[in-house]
């Protein structure tokens, strides 16, 4: 998982066994697609690729990444599809076609409508196509990244409601709804009804994968305690189910939770982007404990993503059905990438040396 701060200058990702029992393992991102960097972020991990995204100051790059070989690729965008500024993306492995794709939707929103335009990329044929986008009337993409489920991507999206209280007129009411791509066909759709938010408490949302389901954090970022459920959404059913109900936890800071481990701990983030300081936390919803993963002083931690190591190709590999998954959960390490924050490191010392 890639951080995406607007602080620091040395980008990488930190693995975090299945066990939890050991220290995070800090590894570089390739140097050579790295160059010039202004900001990057993990779009999406699947079977033993990693595909990252990187702003530069004139353009930006795409590339897939495979740790166990060190090898990557860069995906060369096509000019001809025109000038894309990313808002949100997607990458995964798309079971029922046997491929990967990567999804890119650039928000041009005009007098208050969303517009969505939406390009795809697929591995096995190694090429881009634009696809139709959606259009939702007075709404707008969440803050938080996207998810991909089993060849499934779903985003927040919201839209503002008219709030009056006792005759006086508040701040308007965001009311979500999930936006959501099937990358077998390429088809956009939403997802409205039933979702499990009361924006009256004043609660955030955020997307997350548990058990090959869609998942979603509803959370409360109080001064000095974090409340949190977490829910699912059933397969084939319009219906959510309440998993777990966090007690309130005490924090530091700013605390976000940012997936699972071995889907049975919560990973959470306690940080400042003030104090450049971070605790990383795993939460037991059965005993209802958490225990300090990590107190770093030079990271900053904003998101997960499920890695399995295996050697499949970079490489287009045509139509050879050589995309394949790898079920060994021992060997499942949520991937958390991290930023270095250059000016908390030590003098003369380097984090990753």
């Amino acid at each position: 998982m890639l951080t995406n701060t607007w602080f620091g200058e040395n980008y990488g990702i930190s693995m975090l066994d299945a066990d939890a029992t050991g220290k995070l393992e800090h590894r570089n991102l390739p140097s050579s697609p790295m160059n010039n960097a202004v900001n990057c972020r993990g779009i999406g991990s699947s079977n033993g690729l990693l595909c990252v995204y990187v702003k530069k100051t004139h353009n930006v790059d795409y590339f897939l990444w495979n740790l166990a070989t060190g090898k990557h690729r860069l995906l060369l965008f096509p000019p001809a599809l025109g000038n894309y500024t990313p808002r949100t993306f997607g990458f995964g492995f798309v079971p029922e076609i046997n491929d990967y794709k990567l999804l890119i939707v650039d928000d041009a929103s005009f007098e208050g409508h969303l517009n969505l335009r939406a390009v795809v990329y697929t591995l096995s044929t190694d090429s881009w196509k634009e696809v139709e986008g959606v259009t939702v009337s007075r709404s707008y993409l969440g803050p938080r990244i996207s998810v991909v489920v089993q060849g499934i991507w779903y985003d927040l999206i919201f839209r503002e409601e008219e709030n009056i209280v006792q005759g006086t007129s508040r701040e308007p009411r965001k009311v979500p709804s999930i936006l959501r791509f099937d990358m077998a066909n390429d088809v956009f759709s939403k997802i409205e009804d039933g979702l499990p938010y009361d924006n009256a408490c004043g609660r955030n949302m955020n997307l997350m994968e548990y058990k090959e389901l869609l998942a979603m954090g509803v959370y409360r970022d109080e001064v000095t305690t974090f409340e949190l459920e977490i829910w699912t959404l059933m397969k084939n059913k319009n219906c959510w189910t309440k998993l777990f109900l966090c007690r309130p936890l005490p924090k530091i800071m700013t605390m976000m939770p940012l997936g699972f481990l071995n889907d049975k701990q919560i990973i959470l983030s306690d940080y400042s982007t003030e104090l450049f300081y971070d605790i990383l936390q795993l939460y037991d919803p059965s005993t209802q404990k958490s225990s300090v993963v990590s107190t770093c002083e030079e990271f900053i931690y904003f998101e997960t993503h499920n890695y399995v190591e295996s050697l499949v190709s970079v490489d287009a590999p045509g139509h050879q059905a050589v995309c394949r998954c790898f079920p060994d959960i021992e060997r499942i390490k949520p991937s958390i990438l991290r930023e270095q924050e250059k000016r908390k490191r030590k003098a003369g010392i380097d984090a990753f040396k």
